[in-house]
């Protein structure tokens, strides 16, 4: 007998997706028409624009990181949200969810700020997350997600090739000692 249910197998991927969707719907429904000026799920910018940061306003601080929960319109959230939940579970599995987390924290956050200080513009949506997601999951090069696993096959090829070089020289010592 089998049961139809959902599996919460990639929890970060999906909560993150969850607050994706419940952000945008709470924006555009309902915080747009109550308190128009808030825009808590976009990013802030350079001095001079209109969303410019300001150290003295603590909700500023919230949104370094709150942007990347919100969307520009229906399509962008849509195909956020396929991203996410096409490479975030296969991160999670292989990294662990609280690793992805704080690497997910971490991109919106320097994001964020690399927007507050020299950008025009305002970002929107979960795009630094996504960046950072490819990024984690092509790269042969150590990142702070694949160090350990790294460095340990690095260190199992050098312990082979060791082994390698004891056993030739075994060879030619007995050679020697056979002429």
């Amino acid at each position: 007998k089998t049961k139809l249910g959902i599996e919460y197998n990639a929890p970060v991927s999906l909560t993150f997706s969850i607050l994706c969707l419940v952000a945008f719907v709470l924006e555009k429904f309902l915080l747009e028409k109550m308190v128009p000026d808030l825009h808590l799920f976009t990013s802030l910018t350079k001095q001079g624009s209109e969303f410019a940061f300001v150290a003295s306003n603590p909700v500023h601080y919230v949104r370094l990181i709150t942007y990347v929960f919100g969307a520009v319109n229906w399509n962008q959230l849509f195909v956020s949200l396929i991203l996410v939940l096409l490479l975030g579970p296969s991160l999670e599995i292989n990294y662990g969810g609280k690793l992805l987390f704080v690497m997910m924290l971490i991109s919106s956050f320097v994001s964020g700020v690399i927007s507050a200080c020299f950008s025009a513009v305002t970002l929107s949506g979960a795009s630094s997350v996504i960046f950072m997601m490819i990024i984690a999951g092509i790269s042969d090069s150590p990142t702070i997600l694949n160090y350990r696993q790294k460095i340990q096959n690095e260190y199992a090829e050098w312990e082979q090739q060791l082994q390698d070089w004891e056993d030739d020289l075994e060879e030619r010592e007995e050679l020697l000692e056979g002429k």
